[in-house]
């Protein structure tokens, strides 16, 4: 696991958002900015959540659903996204 911070894992949920908008996405990026401005208001460490209650924990925080958490898990494991990482290309 590395060490991602809050800020730094919401900026690239913000960027997502971003890039489906521009994709013509509907609701996707709300719901991704909705995620993005929860994790960056967390006094909590999203890792150490994460580290404490695997990815049902991260589902149990407002606005996080199954598809968010398997990006945060991917995140907060490898340091990268390969969505997001395609997503800017």
């Amino acid at each position: 696991m590395l060490d991602l911070k809050n800020f730094e894992i919401a900026k690239i949920l913000h960027e997502i958002s971003i890039y489906q908008d521009m994709k013509g996405e509907m609701f996707k990026p709300r719901a991704y900015e909705k995620a993005a401005l929860y994790i960056e208001s967390l006094t909590d460490d999203l890792g150490t959540i994460y580290k404490k209650g695997g990815i049902k924990a991260l589902m149990q925080l407002p606005g996080i659903g199954r598809s968010i958490a398997e990006k945060l898990v991917e995140l907060i494991q490898t340091d990268e996204l390969i969505y997001y990482e395609r997503l800017k290309r």
